[in-house]
């Protein structure tokens, strides 16, 4: 019996590790599939998942706020995009656009939808903008409208550069002039700077009634001092910049050249009653000089004749005018800042200081731009503002054959007003003093009613009520339906 047992023990113990081995592997397997599923689930879950994030900007050193804010400003900026886009899908062999290309790579990441916070350093445009960008980031003051007027003026040289002439020896130059279209791809149908718009002025003399000639200029934003009142709206302060001025001084050409007529008259009688050859010879010298004057008041903008009456002393005439400034073009995107610099004059032996306008700007989400150039008309006086008894800003249009006049123009009037229609897309703050602060930026959220508070690394939702409701330093808007 006991040599059975003996003999059992040994078989009894070969089968428990037969089971054993036939059933570790199993249990084994089970767990890791076990742990496969659930990894496949949990991908599934994120992949799945509301991409509710987008990437923050680390703040170097602390002081790079004022980057990181007009960076987020421009990444809800759709025409702007686009525009560094086209840019960038087609660029230069010579490396003439750095800020371009860097621009772009740089709001690309910062409107990928993430799942969880992740920030980065924007190292690729501070090198785009080279000794430029290291001459802001050095200085104690750093101030956001200085560094989108440095990116702005770069996206718009680095356009010029790309639209100048090339030398003959250049080989995409000379395939382009023997018929190969497509040696410069990047500036055929290709885009301006959706930042850049076109203003017209004109001053009038409030003596005479002369208005001098309508001058226009290339503006990238506009930038509006505002009141020293406790608050405001964005209506009145477009309308203090889109409206009539008063100067105290101007020299006004027409009445200069009166005076100036008078006192030759003046001279050349006198010079009649002198006998001898000296008196004559001045008097035929004043006598071309009146001729001069006389055809320069009776021909506005000879430039022939400016160049000649350079040489001739003018009387100098001060006298009160009014100026009018006026949208001629607008941009796609309307940047606006609300400078908030004041300074205060100091008492008897102080210098004076710099401190911060803290107005209330009361903004909307949507604006009307053409409230504020209703006609397409500048006033020569200040009581044609709201008539169109002024002069156009450009030449008539010319209007087809058998057309009416009248309806055209209506129809054109009206296509212009709808298609001046802006939407708010984000806002730069300016947090603190004169001399100390954070910029933080409010962004609108791609196709959506929410917005981003973007403050650094820092990125939280907030709804548009409480954006309109901050202290704004810079806006951007864009128009809507083009």
């Amino acid at each position: 019996m006991l040599d059975l047992i003996r003999d059992a023990a040994p078989i009894a113990a070969a089968t428990v590790a037969a089971a054993l081995v036939l059933v570790v592997p199993l249990l084994v397997t089970s767990k890791k599939s076990k742990r496969t599923k659930r990894k496949k689930r949990r991908s599934k879950r994120i992949r799945d998942a509301p991409k509710t994030y987008v990437n923050g900007l680390v703040n170097q050193g602390s002081n790079t706020c004022f980057l990181n804010a007009v960076l987020q400003a421009f990444a809800s900026l759709d025409y702007l995009r686009s525009y560094l886009e086209k840019r960038a899908s087609c660029p230069p062999p010579d490396n003439t656009s750095n800020v371009t290309i860097a621009l772009q790579h740089t709001l690309c990441r910062l409107n990928e939808p993430l799942q969880k916070r992740q920030s980065f350093l924007p190292t690729e445009v501070v090198w785009a903008l080279r000794t430029n960008a290291k001459s802001l980031l050095n200085r104690e003051q750093q101030d956001a409208h200085e560094l989108f007027a440095l990116l702005s003026q770069a996206l718009t040289d680095e356009d010029e550069e790309l639209r100048r002439p090339k030398s003959l020896f250049d080989v995409r130059t000379v395939r382009y002039m023997t018929g190969h279209k497509d040696s410069y791809p990047f500036v055929q149908n290709s885009e301006r700077n959706p930042l850049l718009g076109l203003t017209a002025c004109r001053v009038s003399c409030m003596r005479c009634g002369h208005s001098g000639p309508i001058r226009h200029a290339t503006f990238d934003h506009v930038s509006i001092p505002l009141p020293q009142t406790s608050s405001c709206t964005l209506d009145q302060v477009l309308r203090s910049y889109a409206g009539i001025e008063f100067l105290d001084e101007f020299n006004c050409r027409r009445c200069s050249l009166s005076e100036t007529l008078i006192a030759v008259e003046d001279k050349i009688f006198q010079l009649k009653r002198i006998p001898g050859k000296e008196a004559t010879k001045l008097r035929q010298k004043l006598g071309v000089e009146r001729v001069l004057i006389k055809n320069a008041l009776e021909n506005d903008n000879n430039e022939n004749l400016d160049k000649l009456l350079e040489a001739m002393p003018l009387k100098r005439m001060p006298t009160p005018a009014s100026k009018q400034t006026m949208f001629a073009k607008l941009p796609l995107v309307l940047a606006i800042h609300l400078s908030r610099t004041i300074f205060v004059p100091g008492m008897t032996g102080f210098t004076g200081m710099t401190v911060k306008n803290t107005c209330q700007v009361s903004f909307p989400e949507i604006v009307d731009m053409s409230s504020y150039s209703p006609t397409g008309y500048l006033a020569n006086m200040p009581s044609e503002l709201h008539s169109k008894a002024g002069s156009p800003l450009s030449s008539p249009t010319l209007i087809a054959a058998g057309s009416s006049r009248s309806n055209d123009q209506r129809s054109m009037r009206n296509t212009r007003i709808n298609s001046l229609t802006y939407r708010l897309k984000s806002v730069i703050v300016h947090q603190g003093d004169h001399r100390n602060g954070h910029f933080v930026t409010y962004r609108r959220k791609h196709r959506d009613k929410k917005w981003w508070r973007t403050s650094d690394e820092d990125i939280r939702e907030v709804d548009l009520e409480s954006v309109l409701k901050e202290e704004a330093y810079m806006l951007f808007y864009e128009r809507i339906g083009q």
